[in-house]
């Protein structure tokens, strides 16, 4: 820090800037206390360096300029990180800021399997701190062993070969690595690698989607869907939209309970989310057959591959997805799902992968158990209905989702068709008000409300029934014929679950009910009028397009 430029900030803020001491004639200010007078001036967007990001203060810079620890920042209410996740976070937020981390997530993840797999490479590049170069000619080498899995290693090696920054940083990244992988204090356990690249890809999830339409999926939600599941050693686990490899390593890791490891199976819609999944599995020492290319939904249907399992987190009312005669196709024998609406292509499409005795988990948004009365939809909810074919299914909470907020969501929960006699009734579970509330825009669900509903789900399986007093307000067993008779074929567990009565003003209810009746039936009229139109159009296009 120029001497002149100290000057300035005293000369022009005399109240509130610290006062020196005096040595002779030379001025001395306090580092810390003109650093905590920096934490309150945020840097203007014109000032800001390339990897700055937006609200961070002269006085982050100050610091890390003079190799100094971060200010000390206080815990969010109900924060669900414990010591070392904040430690950690708060040193790559002190190294690169938010958005260099995005940048640098693959030189991470590479770094992490190295420190798990490969103890001897990693202790070559701590002593002495490896370079870039150093780096770049372990991923060649580990790319001429494996050509087959060479292209996950291609944009963290074009950043080693290219970026001036990391080329800075690389050794303080080590270090960083090495200290929350090592720092075992008391009684508790340093994380393994497994659990940094986890907690990693959670935490920039709201920042760094792999397509615009992906959200990462919350490890608690994943929690559910495979110990409803319980996908087993031997078995094929496919997700069709794969995002970072959060379900694929959600599965293997629920396996490895059961004394082994299952084949992984899946498709990316972008490049970007072909490399973070192999790395991320990679870290995790699991090998996942992506294929060598990306395949939207479309790409997938004349696909013959059968899996045991099917689990997935599909983007939600995908508007653009089909192509010419798509909707019409054996994969969906349910009903053509409408060609601006993937959501029951998605589901159609996990039920025909599955091998007889198969079964599988697709999250949705809420809107998929309601949208509008005699529509493709609703057409396709009434005979996955009848055929026996849906189980389950559990609403969650809206703002599970980091980074952004969101509606409520469903689990959808299939088996594969003949594989077992249907039962005649299916289960509906209302989980909307589980899980903790963390500030404003964002929920968090816990290992207890995940066994909670699994739980719930495989009682009902087992037993044929529902028998603790405590599911009464939490899940209901209807009959199939019951669901299918309703108006709409809703699918909303709210509509199925008891809930207790709250007190009601009757003569308002009636007013408000007729209102509401009147508005809905117009809004179902308007619906169904454009649905017809978009078929419609679509019709026009695949045909000037053949």
């Amino acid at each position: 820090m120029e001497p002149q430029a100290v000057s300035n900030w005293a000369r022009r803020h005399d109240a509130t800037f610290p006062r020196p001491s005096i040595q002779g004639e030379t001025e001395l200010y306090p580092v810390e206390a003109v650093a905590t007078w920096l934490d309150q001036r945020k840097i203007p967007r014109n000032r800001r360096g390339p990897y700055e990001d937006p609200g961070v203060t002269f006085g982050q810079r100050f610091r890390r300029n003079l190799g100094m620890a971060p200010a000390p920042t206080d815990p969010p209410a109900h924060s669900t990180e414990n010591t070392w996740q904040k430690d950690f976070w708060q040193s790559l937020e002190f190294l690169w800021g938010t958005s260099g981390t995005v940048r640098y997530l693959d030189i991470i993840l590479v770094l992490l399997a190295v420190r798990r797999f490969s103890p001897a490479t990693w202790r070559t590049l701590l002593e002495p701190p490896a370079s870039t170069r150093d780096l770049s000619k372990v991923l060649a080498a580990r790319s001429r062993e494996n050509p087959g899995r060479a292209g996950m290693y291609g944009p963290a090696m074009v950043l080693l070969d290219n970026d001036p920054d990391l080329a800075a940083t690389l050794k303080k990244l080590l270090r960083i690595l090495h200290q929350v992988t090592a720092a075992t204090t008391g009684a508790v356990q340093a994380p393994d690698a497994t659990a940094v690249a986890d907690f990693l890809l959670d935490r920039l999830s709201g920042l760094d989607r792999l397509t615009p339409e992906e959200f990462f999926t919350p490890p608690a939600v994943a929690s559910i869907a495979m110990k409803i599941l319980d996908p087993r050693p031997g078995e094929r686990i496919h997700d069709p939209c794969c995002g970072a490899g959060e379900l694929l390593v959600a599965a293997a890791r629920h396996a490895r309970l059961r004394g082994g490891l299952p084949m992984l199976h899946g498709f990316a819609r972008s490049r970007r989310s072909w490399q973070v999944t192999h790395l991320h599995a990679a870290v995790h020492g699991l090998v996942a057959d992506l294929g060598p290319q990306m395949r939207a939904l479309r790409d997938q249907l004349d696909l013959p591959d059968r899996y045991d399992v099917v689990v997935t987190n599909p983007p939600f009312n995908e508007p653009v997805w089909a192509s010419g005669e798509t909707t019409d196709h054996p994969r969906f024998p349910y009903g053509a799902p409408p060609a601006h609406n993937a959501n029951f292509a998605w589901l159609q499409s996990a039920v025909s992968a599955l091998r007889a005795g198969g079964r599988a988990a697709v999250i949705m948004p809420s809107s998929a158990a309601t949208s509008s009365r005699g529509s493709e939809e609703e057409h396709v909810r009434g005979r996955l209905v009848h055929a026996g074919v849906l189980e389950c299914v559990v609403a969650l909470p809206g703002d599970l989702f980091r980074g952004a907020a969101s509606p409520e969501i469903g689990m959808w929960i299939l088996r594969s068709p003949g594989s077992e006699t249907p039962r005649d009734d299916m289960l509906f579970i209302d989980g909307r008000s589980i899980g903790t509330k963390i500030g404003t825009a964002e929920r968090y669900l816990t290992e207890d409300d995940a066994d909670r509903v699994a739980s719930t789900y495989h009682r009902w399986r087992t037993s044929g029934s529902l028998h603790a007093t405590d599911d009464r307000d939490f899940a209901a067993a209807v009959r199939r014929e019951r669901v299918v008779r309703r108006p709409g074929i809703r699918l909303t567990p709210g509509s199925y679950v008891h809930l207790p009565p709250a007190p009601v003003d009757l003569a308002r209810t009636r007013a408000d009910l007729r209102t509401l009746t009147a508005e809905l039936e117009h809004r179902h009229e308007q619906a169904l009028a454009a649905d017809h139109a978009v078929n419609r159009i679509m019709t026009e296009v695949a045909r000037w397009t053949a």
